[in-house]
């Protein structure tokens, strides 16, 4: 079985234009520029969990 890194199916980020629905994961900015992780409904998949091809953690959301 070939196991594939979560980044190669993400879109490049110079692609994500316009108005997205989400949930904020993660607001912890430690350089205070206002920036935080969240998960996009129908981009992200909605399991917090890497199992098998699915799911990505909240640390490896970009």
């Amino acid at each position: 079985m070939i196991k594939n890194d979560p980044s190669e199916f993400q879109p490049p980020v110079e692609k994500l234009f316009g108005i997205y629905r989400g949930c904020v994961e993660d607001n912890n900015d430690p350089e205070k520029r206002g920036r935080c992780k969240i998960r996009i409904f129908g981009l992200h998949s909605e399991s917090i969990t890497l199992s098998g091809m699915e799911g990505i953690p909240v640390e490896d959301l970009p």
